[in-house]
């Protein structure tokens, strides 16, 4: 059986029986686990709104902010706020020749729309969403030089009576909920509280800043003690 020599037999000491080669591709993929957990849980997951934008930035697509009936928001990629079917962007924009490209507005440097789902067809566990599938493959199929793969030119094509749908594809929105969703006046009570929201925000984002430094530090103690703890087993020391 060949032998492993790496600077100059060190890493032949066996501790526990085994190599301490084994124990130290051991020990760097226990913190590569680490610290790609750590990177998911502290960075990735507390930015889960702006996940879409990520996506659009790399997929260099643009990106959209959808609401549905209750202004419950999120930022989502192009494909995920107006495509039909399961694909890549590229591919739908060039098979549906009229597609509109033009967006609401700038976030960054990404062309960013504002859609109104009201209905949650961008919900791909909506049951409609299955229907309106149906309905468009079918007419597709029937029209290979007019493809939809749009949401925006499925209802287009719904209100002028091309395409026919089983379900609801108007909403209807009381007028209530406009009247209170944007008050013309506001209380002094209402802009304290905002004050103190602001205030708040403010507060946690700067204790938040002091958190992750001692995460930081938490982290690079860690190393240097794992680093420690294997240097006493991997320095050679001559006979």
């Amino acid at each position: 059986m060949a032998t492993i020599v790496l600077f100059n037999g060190a890493l032949n000491v066996l501790i526990l029986g085994i190599p301490a080669y084994i124990w130290t591709f051991l020990v760097v993929t226990l913190m590569l686990i680490f610290s790609n957990a750590y990177w998911y849980l502290i960075f990735w997951s507390p930015l889960k709104s702006l996940h879409g934008l990520w996506r659009a930035t790399w997929g260099k697509t643009d990106a959209a902010l959808v609401a549905d009936l209750d202004t419950n928001m999120k930022l989502v990629s192009e494909a995920q706020a107006k495509l039909i079917f399961d694909e890549e962007i590229a591919e739908a924009k060039r098979d549906e020749k009229d597609w509109t490209g033009i967006t609401s507005g700038q976030m960054g440097v990404i062309g960013t729309d504002i859609i109104l789902d009201l209905g949650k067809w961008t919900n791909i566990n909506n049951d409609d969403r299955y229907v309106i599938q149906k309905a468009v493959d079918d007419f597709n199929l029937l029209n290979p030089d007019d493809q939809v793969h749009s949401f925006q030119k499925f209802m287009r094509y719904c209100e002028s009576g091309k395409i026919e749908v089983e379900i609801p594809i108007f909403v209807l929105v009381e007028w209530l909920r406009i009247e209170s969703a944007f008050p013309r006046e506001r209380s002094k009570a209402a802009y304290a509280g905002y004050i103190r929201q602001l205030a708040e925000r403010l507060d946690k984002e700067e204790r938040s800043k002091f958190d992750t430094y001692a995460i930081y530090m938490l982290v690079a103690a860690g190393v240097i003690s794992v680093l420690f703890i294997l240097s006493k087993f991997l320095i050679h020391k001559p006979a």
